[in-house]
């Protein structure tokens, strides 16, 4: 007993000893006595520095706005003076870092070139919208080298903002720049623009000084005079003069300019350099409206419930014959609004010459193998004028005059296009 008395007082000595130990070495000063007021300053002080302190661990560590609203509700059970929500913590802006790195291949390709080597620059400007609920819209321009071992594009500007972009004189200079020469490692390279491809809204908008797609004098290519049927502006096909680049410098057709040349000052043909783009104006244009037409256009035109059933059905069918190189298999004709420009491009090219041939009137399907073959052709070669126009000029017999919209007119000038860059591949905004 005495023993165990003995390490009981052991005990307790060490167990004092330590608590001495603690009070003495961990001793903390106390602040004296505040009011109630001045306490509850402190804290909201407190707070507001908490606050600051995450918002600049979260910039810094690129933290996402979910990830950080959850950390702001566990630190309010200690903390209740922080926001819930963390887009309310002060000046909190999103921002992202960029690295820019070195791209070997495309430094290697340049050092392989003589001195005083000529490339060609093909530029692609559009604008796309971030978010449904905002009208934030994000203009990027990417750049391609014809001719170069590298085909992938890459990023010369972007903009992001409310309302489009201003003239970009910026880019117009640094342009200049490139056609007078640069100095690579010693090296004189000069870089010419060979084109520019845009939608056709984001033609006009790039040229700035001339007419959009809907108004009377919109065409781009040649000068006639649109017709305004149905709610709509149409083209109907006639023997009217093209623009050239000569004429559209002296504003001949006065009609048709709004205001100076953005690119005054650099040797860019207006016409010639801005061809058409048979993404947009084909693909999503002309084969989206023909389809739209089949499927919801008036009853004449329109295919009963069934037979795009059975299209749909065959369609699907096909899903496993299709080759990995296409981006897309084949969807059903109820999803046409979902559709992107490949599965357009697929149906017009591949799908569409086979399977239609069973479902549609004979005039109709010949209507469409006319665009099925100009457009193949002009795929590969520089012959389709002829078949394009009695495309066009057939399309507006069938399904009217007040059908022959922009999209459909553009047709025409395709050709031209082709001739002046080579194939519609050259040409267009796929990738």
């Amino acid at each position: 007993m005495e023993e165990i008395r003995n390490e009981m007082m052991i005990e307790e000595d060490i167990v004092v000893g330590t608590s001495h130990f603690d009070q003495q070495s961990f001793r903390m000063d106390l602040p004296e006595e505040e009011s109630d007021s001045d306490q509850d300053a402190d804290e909201t002080d407190q707070s507001c520095n908490i606050g600051e302190s995450l918002r600049n661990w979260a910039l810094t560590f690129g933290v996402s706005l979910v990830a950080l609203t959850a950390l702001l509700g566990l630190l309010r059970l200690h903390h209740p003076d922080l926001p819930k929500d963390a887009r309310t913590l002060p000046s909190l802006r999103l921002r992202s870092h960029i690295t820019l790195k070195k791209n070997e291949k495309l430094h290697q390709a340049f050092e392989s070139f003589e001195n005083g080597c000529t490339f060609k620059l093909q530029i692609n400007i559009d604008g796309l919208p971030l978010f449904k609920s905002s009208g934030i819209q994000v203009w990027p321009i990417l750049g391609c080298l014809l001719g170069f071992p590298i085909k992938e594009p890459v990023v010369i500007a972007l903009f992001c903002g409310p309302q489009k972009p201003k003239p970009a004189e910026d880019f117009v200079s640094e342009l200049k720049e490139l056609e007078s020469g640069i100095d690579f490692e010693g090296k004189m390279i000069f870089v010419k623009l060979d084109s520019v491809i845009c939608d056709t809204p984001a033609r006009a908008f790039v040229k700035k000084n001339i007419k959009s797609h809907n108004g009377y004098f919109g065409c781009d290519k040649c000068a006639q005079q649109g017709e305004y049927l149905s709610n709509r502006m149409t083209f109907p096909l006639d023997s009217c003069p093209l623009r050239t680049d000569e004429s559209f410098a002296q504003k001949q057709n006065e009609e048709h300019h709004q205001g100076p040349n953005p690119f005054q000052g650099l040797n860019v043909g207006m016409v010639s350099q801005f061809p058409g783009d048979y993404m947009h104006s084909v693909c999503l244009g002309v084969v989206r409206k023909l389809l739209n037409i089949w499927l919801r256009g008036a009853l004449k035109f329109r295919l009963p419930s069934s037979t795009v059933n059975r299209m749909s059905d065959c369609l699907t069918g096909l899903r496993s014959y299709i080759p990995l190189e296409f981006a897309r298999k084949p969807r059903i004709l109820r999803d046409l609004d979902r559709w992107k420009a490949t599965e357009f491009r697929m149906f017009l090219l591949y799908i569409g010459p086979v399977i239609l041939t069973s479902y549609l009137d004979k005039n109709i399907y010949q209507n469409f193998m006319l665009l099925f073959s100009s457009i193949a052709i002009l795929l590969h070669w520089q012959y389709a004028d002829t078949l394009l126009r009695m495309f066009v000029t057939h399309f507006g017999q069938l399904y009217g005059k007040e059908a022959l919209v922009y999209n459909v007119h553009s047709l025409v000038h395709l050709a031209q296009d082709v001739r002046q860059h080579g194939c519609l591949n050259n040409i267009s905004a796929f990738p």
